[in-house]
């Protein structure tokens, strides 16, 4: 039988933790699969994972670890969980789910049921979700295979939605545990993940992806983005050594397009404005088709928040 750890890293989420435990728990697997929820508390001081230890961990003990670890930030939380899995529970699969996102009812059973052995990677879809109304789920098309060239000009894998093999995760390293790049340690990990194998997509919904103030949207935010690509530069040109400095400026160009997005979201629009015009008077905005109809799409958010 194939087992499945689903990792949560928590700090200071209340009910929201909670409330997501309770959408995994409810989950079911085909017959060939288990699964287990690994909660990873780092240094929360709310009494978040008092409440959850006394709610599930008499009741369902199999299916609920509690781990504990002073504050480190999300990347050694997932980390802890990880290995914890990989050592103890004889993990197939590892699945790094957000403490305030939900998952989707039958989410579980639809990657139980679409994966096959071979695999070392499976990514289904993410939706983003107010705290309200639900969306409306739509079969879409999306790239599989070898996702290298793609991914240096999009984001492809959404964690909370990506099925990660157990050989996978250890060729990648696991997530960078450096402080100040919390917010872009999942882009950087999940680049990895991509190097290390080809991806499977299956057109199911699996999280809800929870939109509130606690988001990562944040100067710090803006400054991890360029340690990422720092930290993914070596393993860039060591993927395209034909075309080691080109892969690097895609990547950064991508990097500096996600920092736009997350201005506007900031509502910075004149910030917004001025990287971009600096971006597309560098020349840098021309590779590629999706991160120029990206900017455009920014430029026009922008411009509405103007007005």
């Amino acid at each position: 039988m194939k087992h499945l750890a689903v990792i949560l890293p928590a700090y200071n989420r209340g009910v929201l933790l909670c409330e997501a435990v309770d959408s995994i728990l409810k989950q079911d697997c085909s017959d060939s699969f288990s699964f287990q929820v690994v909660v990873v508390d780092d240094g929360s001081t709310d009494g978040t994972v008092e409440s959850l230890s006394q709610k599930y961990q008499a009741s369902i003990p199999d299916k609920l670890t509690i781990l504990r670890q002073t504050n480190l930030e999300r990347g050694a939380a997932r980390n802890t969980g990880a290995r914890w899995a990989l050592k103890h529970s004889n993990t197939d699969w590892l699945l790094f789910f957000d403490s305030d996102d939900l998952m989707v009812p039958g989410a579980l059973r639809s990657f139980c049921e679409f994966t096959q052995g071979s695999d070392s990677t499976a990514y289904g879809l993410i939706a983003p979700w107010n705290g309200e109304t639900f969306p409306n789920f739509k079969q879409v098309k999306k790239p599989q295979g070898d996702l290298s060239e793609l991914i240096l000009s999009r984001t492809i894998l959404p964690l909370g939605a990506t099925f990660i093999s157990a050989s996978v995760f250890q060729k990648s390293g696991g997530f960078s545990e450096d402080r100040a790049m919390s917010g872009s340690e999942d882009w950087d990990f999940l680049t990895r993940v991509i190097f290390a194998g080809p991806v499977r997509y299956f057109p199911h919904l699996i999280t809800y992806y929870r939109q509130h103030p606690g988001n990562t949207d944040t100067s710090r935010y803006l400054t991890s983005l360029d340690l990422a690509v720092n930290a993914l530069t070596p393993h860039l040109k060591q993927h395209f050594p034909k075309q080691p400095e080109a892969a690097v400026r895609k990547m950064q160009t991508q990097a500096t397009l996600l920092k736009i997005g997350a201005m506007i979201r900031m509502k910075d629009s004149k910030a917004a404005f001025r990287t971009l015009w600096n971006l597309w008077k560098a020349g840098r905005l021309w590779f590629d088709f999706r991160p120029y109809r990206l900017a455009l799409s920014l430029l026009k958010g922008a411009t509405r928040m103007r007005s």
